[in-house]
């Protein structure tokens, strides 16, 4: 994959094992500030839970870019969503 990017270059891998759970939450804490992941996650929420104003077409302004917005991520989503859903699959389970 990373030669198919042209990253292989710049890339430097390395195979660790890690033997039993101990500090684990230390390990992932030092990886990520899920804190901040948290405020980030509850900002969308916050952001998208309401969606688009639900009032009728002829309320809106004319050119309501919430509606444009909208069909172009259901656009994204219906054309990415199996691939994305493969990846995450093949990221997760290696296959």
């Amino acid at each position: 994959m990373l030669r198919e990017t042209g990253l292989a270059g710049h890339a430097h891998l390395f195979v660790a094992t890690r033997s039993g759970l101990a500090g684990v939450r230390a390990m992932v804490s030092s990886a990520w500030d899920l804190a901040a992941i948290e405020q980030e996650y509850e900002q969308f929420i916050a952001e998208f839970a309401a969606g688009d104003p639900a009032l009728p077409r002829e309320l809106l302004p004319a050119r309501w870019s919430g509606l444009k917005a909208a069909r172009l991520f259901a656009g994204r989503h219906e054309r990415w969503s199996d691939g994305a859903q493969i990846e995450w699959k093949r990221l997760n389970h290696g296959g």
